[in-house]
């Protein structure tokens, strides 16, 4: 598929092999503009940040599941999407979001279940309040013709 990103294999002889390696639409401290996600049972909803991003991701950047789990390959089949904890409260308050379904306004992107719960990250700095955040999964975007024209790879290193 035209403008699909995948992770290099190949790397320099002299650097070790990386203990994960992930993609993401943005850099993690770049803020992005406000989307909307209405649920299927409610009114819509603002969500602060949305990240578009490839299996590895989490593992790479350190960002905890908390309940559910990450991307799988079999997710590309299947849209789905991992909100943090922020954006779990403010849309189900004492509820369980998985399973839930959410999907940005005046798209024609298909509904995405929530397969998982991200513990929260601040992106808009340190003093501000942490923010509702969504992190969709690359292929199926890519899939529906929404692909970003630039990606950032992220990498963990077994070197200190």
């Amino acid at each position: 598929m035209p403008g699909t990103f995948s992770v290099p294999a190949r790397r320099p002889r002299s650097w070790p092999p990386p203990r994960s390696i992930g993609i993401s639409a943005k850099s993690p401290s770049t803020p992005l503009v406000t989307t909307s996600a209405p649920t299927p049972d409610g009114p819509p909803q603002n969500v602060d940040y949305w990240q578009i991003v490839t299996e590895g991701y989490f593992e790479t950047m350190q960002i905890k599941i908390v309940a559910g789990r990450a991307f799988e390959a079999a997710d590309a089949a299947s849209p789905s999407v991992v909100i943090n904890e922020t954006m779990a409260e403010v849309f189900w308050p004492d509820q369980n979001p998985l399973g839930r379904r959410v999907r940005p306004i005046g798209s024609d992107i298909p509904w995405f279940t929530i397969v998982g719960i991200a513990k929260d990250v601040k992106q808009a700095g340190l003093e501000e309040e942490t923010g509702t955040e969504s992190y969709f999964y690359y292929p199926v975007l890519a899939a529906a013709g929404f692909a970003p024209r630039s990606m950032y790879i992220v990498m963990r290193s077994s070197l200190p």
